[in-house]
């Protein structure tokens, strides 16, 4: 488990599961997206959520037999254009947040909260932390306030996970 979010910041990524293939040579050969195997739905009506596609296995896959010749690996250029650049505030929302992370594991609980808050104000479009937070409730990472933050953020058109550019 990366607790503190160590390649989802050095990435940027916004919501992990997501994924960086890294070839044997240690070279970056596809990066930020999300990394769901298959279909997903739970919940019922408009309480419903669907997340997740089934072709990025077969894809994985066909990385994994074929390497650098798979059709799914991306141009140095496109990783590097698929990397999202750091602000000044996402910096620090990084530091604050695993800040929270050392005063939680010293049982400073108020001193972690404070410092969570911290890296919500100062990088709010970071799912991360908000469910590395939820994690340490009853409800879970995945309860009824994931899903109303969810229904927020899909309904301001921000991008929860980046489209994927594989086809089925």
């Amino acid at each position: 488990m990366d607790e503190n979010h160590l390649i989802s910041s050095a990435f940027n990524f916004v919501n992990v599961p997501s994924a960086a293939w890294i070839d044997e040579t240690g070279q970056i050969v596809r990066i930020d997206e999300g990394t769901y195997s298959m279909l997903h739905s739970f919940g019922e009506g408009e309480q419903a959520i669907s997340f997740g596609t089934n072709v990025y296995e077969p894809a994985l896959k066909d990385w994994v037999a074929k390497g650098a010749d798979s059709e799914y690996v991306q141009s140095a250029a496109t990783v590097a254009g698929n990397i999202r650049q750091h602000t000044a505030d996402q910096q620090k929302a990084d530091a604050a947040f695993r800040l929270g992370n050392l005063f939680r594991r010293h049982g400073q609980e108020a001193k972690a909260d404070e410092y969570w808050e911290m890296a919500r104000a100062l990088n709010p479009d970071s799912v991360n932390f908000i469910r590395q937070n939820l994690t340490l409730t009853e409800e879970g990472s995945a309860g009824e306030t994931f899903r109303e933050m969810m229904g927020e953020y899909v309904s301001a058109g921000r991008d929860y996970y980046r489209p994927l550019d594989i086809k089925p």
